[in-house]
């Protein structure tokens, strides 16, 4: 986890996720995660928020 000056460290409630990008080769799995959050606490609290993951 990255650490930044200045920043709420905050859970997310996720709403809704999109794998559709996601491909499966048999033992790789790559592509875009997206996903839709609700932030319940902090400077943004009832914010909601599009995320991408990369990672896989």
């Amino acid at each position: 986890m990255h650490s930044y000056r200045n920043a709420d460290q905050v859970c997310a409630l996720v709403l809704s996720t999109d794998e559709s990008d996601i491909h499966d080769t048999g033992l790789i799995r790559t592509g875009d995660r997206r996903c839709r959050v609700r932030i319940p606490g902090g400077q943004f609290a009832a914010s909601l928020a599009a995320m991408l993951d990369k990672s896989l």
